[in-house]
Formats: structure tokens, C-alpha cells, sequence
């Protein structure tokens, strides 16, 4: 342009710096990272876990041996049988 006699185009202005911009948006996440492991801790707590429904089938590998007392046993059958009206067990 300047072998023509064109006037060169003005200089651009310089970019703005980041300031205080990468340190406020670490600032930020470290502030939402505290929050979200608050409410998942507050919430882990309060949790009343798996719920299972009476008669759910269920499998268990026990480490020691399981030792009943038969009375207590035949008393929780009689119990039982005597509040749960008898129902064909169904299976899916």
C-alpha cells in the first residue's frame, strides 16, 4: 500500500490483560466443588439405603456358620403364618 500512496490502516488497539479472571473462576470452581461434596455428604446421610419390600428374595454368602434356635424359629413361623394370610408364592 505504501508503494501506491495508500495511507496505511491504523494500529489496533492492544487486547485487555485477564485481570483477575482465571484466579476468580478457580475461586468459583473450588466454591462449587465444597458445595457439591456438602449436598452429597448431606444427602449420603440421610439416605435409609436399599429398600426392600417384605418377601423380597435375596442371596447371601454368609463368612461363619448361622446357628438358629429351632423354638425361636418355629415361634416366628407360627407368628408369621398367623398375621400374613397364606399366598401362592409367584414367581417371575
Amino acid at each position: 500500500m505504501a508503494a501506491t500512496g495508500t495511507p496505511a490502516p491504523p494500529q489496533l488497539p492492544p487486547l485487555p490483560g485477564f485481570g483477575n479472571g482465571p484466579r476468580n473462576a478457580m475461586i468459583g470452581l473450588g466454591v462449587a466443588a465444597a458445595a457439591g461434596v456438602v449436598f452429597i455428604g448431606v444427602m449420603a446421610s440421610r439416605s435409609p439405603g436399599p429398600l426392600m419390600h417384605a418377601g423380597t428374595p435375596m442371596e447371601m454368602v454368609l463368612e461363619s456358620p448361622l446357628v438358629l434356635d429351632a423354638d425361636q424359629v418355629a415361634a416366628a413361623i407360627a407368628l408369621y403364618n398367623g398375621q400374613i394370610p397364606v399366598q401362592p408364592l409367584v414367581r417371575y
